[in-house]
């Protein structure tokens, strides 16, 4: 059973580092370790071989959340490299339309609420 669960224990990181930020690590540590105590406890194992099964747990229980979570940022990344290369949404505006104040914009291409508004009310002001 100890060995079961020390090899499903990097799956179920894999799960929860591509889900989960790292804080879901503490109570999923907490509850590897318990599991484990039982399982070394039911089995009447010695406390070395129960404290082995808990580190061998937890250790492959976070190796697991570090490979979940590189899949994560390399699945994204690969994600918006092809959005940027295939996307049919023009960056900037064509010279038939308004031109755009540069405020208009932020990093990511969406309108920043503040300076939009600070923006509407100097050219109602102007008018």
């Amino acid at each position: 059973m100890m060995i079961t669960l020390t090899c499903l224990s990097p799956l179920i990181g894999a799960v929860l580092g591509q889900r989960h930020t790292f804080l879901i690590l503490i109570p999923a540590i907490a509850c590897a370790l318990t599991i484990a105590a039982g399982f070394g406890i039911a089995a009447e194992l010695n406390f070395w071989s129960t404290m082995l099964a808990m580190v061998l747990t937890v250790t492959g229980l976070e190796i697991g959340y570090v490979a979940g979570a590189a899949v994560r940022v390399a699945v994204a990344r690969r994600v918006d490299v092809t959005i940027g290369v295939n996307s049919q949404k023009p960056i900037a505006p064509s010279s038939a339309e308004e031109p755009r104040d540069d405020r208009m914009l932020s990093l990511n291409g969406q309108a920043d609420r503040i300076e939009v508004a600070e923006h509407e009310r100097e050219v109602d002001q102007a008018r």
